[in-house]
């Protein structure tokens, strides 16, 4: 369940939202089912630790479209390597 993009929106709403963190603690399963996810009876409750979360990988993007560099404008460098691009 964990790979699911329904349980990874649900891990990243919970660090936006401490209210849904707090549902998620009380009633696991209901959140879940709010997401559209559900558990079987036996199924442990996936935690919503950012770190027990996998990574999520985009394997469509590619070059320097697809870095993260931190401190380093992707609009600022589109603009002034293809300003074509930003064109309305």
């Amino acid at each position: 369940m964990t790979s699911d993009w329904r349980f990874v929106q649900l891990v990243a709403g919970s660090y936006l939202d401490q209210g849904l963190t707090q549902r998620y603690a009380a009633d696991p399963r209901a959140v879940l089912a709010e997401f559209g996810l559900e558990l079987a009876e036996n199924e442990p409750i996936p935690d919503l630790d950012g770190a027990a979360a996998p990574t999520v990988v985009n394997d469509k993007l590619t070059g320097i479209d697809a870095a993260i560099v931190p401190g380093y404008c992707w609009i600022c460098w589109k603009s002034q390597s293809r300003p074509e691009l930003l064109a309305a």
